[in-house]
């Protein structure tokens, strides 16, 4: 788009006449090439100064953001019990000696905990299975209850009874808890 008033040559602008001029109106101005490089550069550095000053705010918020959103997290031991909710495990009571099974236990999470692993050790006929979930640093959570179901593979190479002790803690008080579940291996 030009500026100027219609019939005049290309890239002109219009400028008031000066003080104590007669003339009354604007006169034609024709910029020369040194004044264009001059309102170039500091159209430039204007441009700039604004992308900088638009990182430095993003980079701002993200840093400042940090600590809400709590990007450190810690394992901890799983809520397996949860004011007075029963303790759940799902595992069969029969299995076959040598063959893999599923256990899966209940636990207890939301706003800052997620879930998280589990963890099987299995010494002749004794698996213990510690659910880990995922506690957040942040200084703002939601107040939600979500409910975690973690699943491991158990095998016992001998038959008889063995027992599955899962181990986890307590809400409300954070003790740490253990409950076992017997099985038959064929």
């Amino acid at each position: 788009m030009r500026i100027g008033r219609p019939g005049a040559p290309p890239n002109t602008c219009l400028e008031p006449h000066s003080a104590g001029s007669t003339r009354q109106g604007f006169h034609m101005l024709k910029p020369n090439a040194a004044q264009a490089q001059t309102v170039m550069r500091r159209i430039g550095a204007w441009f700039v100064r604004m992308c900088r000053v638009s990182w430095l705010v993003t980079a701002g918020i993200v840093v400042a953001s940090c600590g809400i959103l709590g990007p450190d997290e810690e394992e901890v031991l799983g809520v397996i019990e949860f004011y007075g909710d029963p303790f759940v495990l799902d595992a069969p009571d029969t299995v076959t000696t040598g063959e893999e099974f599923s256990a899966t236990v209940r636990t207890y999470g939301g706003g800052c905990i997620t879930k998280g692993s589990m963890s099987v050790s299995v010494q002749g006929q004794l698996a213990t299975l510690v659910p880990v979930d995922l506690r957040s640093n942040a200084e703002v959570c939601t107040l939600e209850l979500r409910l975690f179901f973690h699943s491991a593979s158990i095998r016992f190479d001998s038959p008889g009874d063995a027992v599955i002790r899962v181990r986890g803690r307590k809400e409300p008080g954070g003790e740490v808890v253990a409950h076992e579940h017997s099985i038959w291996v064929h």
